[in-house]
């Protein structure tokens, strides 16, 4: 199965954040790799971003220190040539990454 990576901006969305990550754990595709990538959030969203690549192995803290870095700096990391970039405030259905929509 194809690793897909998701690229998720991180900046003061500490309010939104776990409805994201969550939403994003429970896809239905089972190979996700999730890369949170944090510009030094003056919120709680450092700590958040830790305790769930702690406890979970498919995520990744990417820091940078200005958005306008995220998409190159992201892109590199991704695991595969398979990546989604979200916001971090909306919650994502749990189909929205599917066998058939990944390029094998």
């Amino acid at each position: 199965m194809v690793k897909v990576s998701v690229i998720v901006p991180v900046h003061n969305s500490a309010k939104y954040l776990h409805k994201c990550v969550d939403s994003l754990l429970a896809q239905t595709y089972e190979n996700v790799e999730i890369l949170l990538v944090d510009d030094g959030s003056p919120d709680r969203c450092p700590q958040m971003c830790d305790a769930y690549a702690e406890k979970y192995p498919n995520i990744k803290i990417v820091n940078i220190y200005h958005m306008d870095q995220l998409k190159k700096v992201a892109t590199e990391m991704a695991a595969e040539q398979n990546a989604l970039l979200t916001a971090e405030d909306p919650q994502v259905d749990p189909t929205t990454i599917t066998q058939e929509d990944v390029v094998k």
